[in-house]
């Protein structure tokens, strides 16, 4: 079984705003998608080539991530991982505490994307069904999801080099050596 890092979600206030910034430092940027069934824009940051893209998204209307936007704020909403066997995939963060987040079970039993939810970690997961990696290198080199302590090895136990969780750091991402710390995207 192959785990993959796939993507990083970062809940802001602006796509516009903050794209900004990583365009700025000569990220390549995606173009803004408006998907009204999730109430969400969303922009892509990094070349689809790549491995472990950055994705952004603002709450513009009503729906899951608006209600992550009240309750939590700006910060990373969910990693993004990618395998060849999802059954072996859940088994594994199943074996590491993670739950099924309700809004993912018919897509569970279909075998598609599905959502993991566990308190005391501060971001969803999302595990994806993908045959082939990008061939390009990982954008991101480095992700720190801040959880409650011993919740450390929720994360870290998963087993992606560049995801690690910690419960004494603030929640950032690292791109191309930069650190960001996410909650003052």
């Amino acid at each position: 079984m192959n785990l993959i890092l796939d993507h990083v979600s970062v809940l802001v206030n602006s796509v516009d705003a903050t794209a900004k910034l990583f365009a700025d430092s000569g990220m390549y940027i995606g173009k803004k998608e408006a998907f009204m069934d999730a109430g969400t824009e969303e922009i892509y940051i990094g070349d689809f080539e790549s491995q472990a893209l950055l994705l952004l998204q603002a709450a513009v209307a009503d729906g899951a991530y608006r209600r992550a936007l009240e309750k939590r704020g700006t910060g990373i909403h969910h990693v993004a991982i990618s395998t060849d066997d999802f059954d072996a995939a859940n088994d594994k963060l199943s074996g590491l505490g993670w739950f099924v987040h309700p809004d993912s079970l018919r897509n569970y039993k279909k075998g598609k994307t599905v959502f993991y939810a566990r308190p005391g970690v501060h971001a969803l997961l999302e595990l994806n069904i993908s045959k082939e990696a990008p061939s390009g290198p990982p954008l991101i080199g480095e992700v720190v999801i801040h959880t409650e302590p011993g919740n450390e090895n929720r994360i870290n136990g998963i087993g992606i080099r560049e995801l690690r969780g910690s419960s004494t750091e603030e929640a950032c991402i690292v791109i191309r050596g930069k650190k960001w710390f996410v909650g003052l995207l």
